[in-house]
């Protein structure tokens, strides 16, 4: 599903702002669109906090997404329901679309709740993507889902989907059912 979305939203030349550190195959994925990913560093001294400000400040003109991974990967962060929102309202201010992976949604403990930016007021611009490998223990069957923030949108990412999803196993589907 991310890959689908960042080639339905994202050119070459193209910037992308994502906090660091992150997932290992972040660069590659985005990266194959010829997008350029700029960091927006988390330090631990800081609880891993990702104030919007920081991510407004690597912003240029060039900048087309902000990525927002819930809980963080490899952090494990969640970021709070205020952080969240801000992040949401920077982009719809400055007309950038948010990635917000939640594929390790079930993930959060000891009390804490994602909130998508799609909650946050953010809906006009959030890929919300979403995976039942690791909530259902599916490791390896790469099923997940994008909700996109628009028709136009789900539309290319379901031409995508159909060129790159070509003769998905039925058992994998069958499973992601049950």
């Amino acid at each position: 599903g991310l890959f689908l979305a960042a080639w339905a939203a994202l050119d070459a030349g193209d910037e992308l702002v994502v906090p660091s550190p992150m997932y290992a195959t972040y660069p590659a994925t985005f990266g194959s669109t010829g997008a350029a990913l700029v960091d927006v560093p988390l330090r631990p001294e800081a609880d891993w906090e990702l104030p919007a400000q920081a991510i407004a400040e690597q912003v240029t003109p060039r900048t087309k997404a902000v990525l927002l991974t819930q809980p963080h990967n490899p952090t494990g962060r969640v970021w709070p329901e205020a952080t969240v929102r801000d992040i949401a309202q920077l982009c719809q201010e400055r007309g950038l679309w948010l990635f917000s992976d939640e594929v390790y949604r079930e993930f959060a403990f000891d009390g804490r709740r994602v909130v998508s930016p799609s909650q946050a007021g953010g809906d006009g611009a959030t890929f919300a993507l979403g995976s039942v490998s690791k909530a259902l223990r599916m490791v390896g069957w790469r099923i997940g889902w994008v909700v996109c923030p628009s028709v136009e949108v789900a539309q290319a990412v379901t031409r995508l989907s159909e060129a790159v999803h070509f003769g998905l196993p039925p058992h994998t589907q069958a499973g992601a059912l049950a």
